[in-house]
């Protein structure tokens, strides 16, 4: 009999999720609020029921009997730990997710264990977060305890900063009402994704990233590759797996974020679920030749029959790019026509997107999916990959 697996959602981002499991012959029920979800079409049964509804989705898998539940959608993730905490089910656990989700949780934690190098604090309200402003005196970020996509992150530098976008980072808050401010580290950035499993953490991508001109806390670039000449991704990956580890997490894909400063690198932030626009499901899988998913579904499922995670010496020449479209911040406006679309019908491109279309108004980007659209190159040296995102940074053209 054929083991059934509950996917909450069923959106875009969580068809891999479905298609995987399909593949490996399991039973599929998604949970999805809208009538057709791109996901329904690969999936066995679709019920209707928000992915927030926890009582309705418990009274639904108790009928359905299921045998694990996994998503990739962060907001939810309290959801799933609940859900199988309570139906002693394969979990992540509701504590231990708790530490993903509330980055005030995760810094306690981290400053407990000697893990943390930045100053921090939460604040409940606008006060706090002044007087937590000035007894540093210094540049600082401020966002919410409890969001992602980078809603609600503002950088400090002034008093004004705070009573300007205080309430802003506090409404991107999905549950909590905290605020955290924490020291800004001035630095090269880079996110690493990995696997869990048997609470042993594999660290299997690595990227440099660089923001937009006009928002420092947004993503334009993720450049992912084995090994770097300028920064030593093997004491990256290192730091990485000692946090994920330390939290408990079970199983399951993370995503992080740290920045390079004074010759160590400093940790941001980090997600209980594979990074977003598609870096865990097909990045990640074509630079290590890890199938990151079906990992994740068999430990869901408590199978776990692939406990030994290495990287062969095959892909370590592998490169990818995750490259956010964009037009300079001086010609915001209508859209009144995107040429150069072929560029992207290249088979060094595993996936393009657009958000907006012409005749829409596109303007500034404070989060992420206010970005204009994105592509994933990959290639098999860094030559290869230089040459397919020129070819389309060239053509792509947009104008407003």
């Amino acid at each position: 009999m054929k083991k059934k697996l509950l996917v909450l959602g069923g959106g875009e981002k969580q068809v891999p999720i479905i298609q995987k499991a399909k593949q490996l012959g399991y039973y599929v029920i998604i949970c999805d609020y809208f009538p057709n979800p791109p996901g329904k079409v690969y999936s066995d049964v679709h019920y209707r029921i928000s992915t927030f509804d926890y009582e309705m989705i418990l009274d639904m898998a108790q009928r359905e009997h299921i045998d694990g539940v996994v998503t990739n959608s962060e907001p939810v993730l309290h959801v799933m730990a609940k859900l199988t905490d309570e139906l002693k089910l394969p979990s992540v656990t509701s504590r231990v997710i708790s530490l993903f989700l509330e980055k005030n949780l995760m810094r306690d934690h981290l400053e407990k264990n000697g893990l943390n190098t930045v100053r921090f604090k939460s604040c409940k309200n606008i006060e706090e977060a002044i007087a937590f402003f000035h007894s540093l005196n210094r540049k600082l970020i401020m966002k919410p305890t409890d969001s992602s996509d980078s809603k609600g992150v503002y950088t400090v530098n002034s008093e004004e900063d705070i009573k300007k976008n205080f309430a802003m980072s506090q409404n991107a808050n999905r549950r909590k009402q905290n605020v955290l401010l924490e020291d800004y580290i001035d630095g090269c950035e880079f996110s690493v994704d990995g696997i869990c499993i048997d609470r042993k953490h594999y660290s299997l991508g690595v990227a440099e990233k660089r923001p937009f001109s006009y928002n420092e806390n947004l993503d334009k670039e993720l450049y992912f590759s084995y090994r770097n000449d300028k920064f030593d991704y093997e004491e990256l990956k290192r730091i990485n797996n000692d946090i994920a580890e330390s939290t408990g997490l079970p199983f399951g894909m993370t995503h992080a974020e740290y920045k390079y400063k004074d010759g160590k690198f400093h940790f941001i932030e980090m997600a209980a679920r594979g990074g977003g626009s598609f870096i865990s499901t097909l990045i990640v899988p074509y630079i290590s030749g890890i199938d990151t998913l079906k990992i994740l579904l068999e430990s869901s499922l408590g199978e776990e029959k692939n406990k030994k995670v290495e990287i062969n010496n095959l892909f370590k020449n592998r490169c990818a790019a995750l490259k956010f479209l964009s037009i300079p911040k001086e010609q915001f406006g209508i859209i009144r026509y995107i040429n150069g679309v072929d560029a992207l019908k290249h088979k060094g491109i595993l996936k393009y997107s657009f958000n907006y279309k012409v005749g829409d108004f596109i303007k500034k980007a404070d989060y992420g999916d206010e970005r204009l659209g994105y592509y994933i190159a990959v290639a098999e040296t860094k030559k290869e990959l230089k040459k397919i995102v020129c070819d389309v940074d060239k053509n792509i053209v947009i104008g407003v």
